[in-house]
């Protein structure tokens, strides 16, 4: 976890809490993952379907993402690819009550990208995250926080 220090406390050092993106369409779901997430010391945002999270994304800095697979608007996988296209060192774990997509394979090979089988222990995705963060960290310093390229809202008004 990265500690950061307080001029005015002297010496005193303060955890730096770790901002996740889940997404997640099913509220219940969604609602206890934060809870367990939040509990587990990550400050945790909620968005429902994968438009949100991209715009989500493009407006703030994140430390890693949690991706359902399974969204209304867009396919989690090509979500996922997205993600990594633009944000190549963020950190994601796709998660799924189905089996892993084959075709997800090749893009599971990252080093920096997991996938959870639902259901699943919280200690699990906390350690996939932990893992996929220390990576992160040991290949580039620190998670991107920008896209590769603009990415344009398009959507109308």
């Amino acid at each position: 976890m990265w500690r950061i220090s307080c001029v005015l406390c002297g010496n005193m050092s303060f955890p730096m809490r770790r901002r996740l993106l889940l997404v997640e369409d099913n509220v219940v779901a969604a609602a206890a993952i934060q809870l367990a997430l939040v509990d587990q010391g990550f400050d945790t945002e909620v968005v429902n379907l994968g438009r949100q999270a991209i715009g989500r994304l493009i407006q703030s800095r994140f430390d890693a993402v949690v991706i359902d697979l399974t969204l209304p608007d867009l396919d989690g996988g090509a979500l996922a690819e997205m993600i990594r296209y633009d944000w190549p060192d963020l950190p994601m774990i796709l998660m799924s009550g189905y089996d892993r997509p084959a075709r997800l394979a090749p893009f599971l090979e990252n080093r920096l990208t997991a996938f959870l089988q639902k259901p699943f222990e919280i200690t699990a995705l906390v350690s996939e995250i932990e893992l996929r963060l220390s990576r992160s960290r040991e290949s580039s310093g620190r998670a991107s926080t920008s896209p590769r390229h603009e990415v344009k809202d398009t959507r109308h008004v």
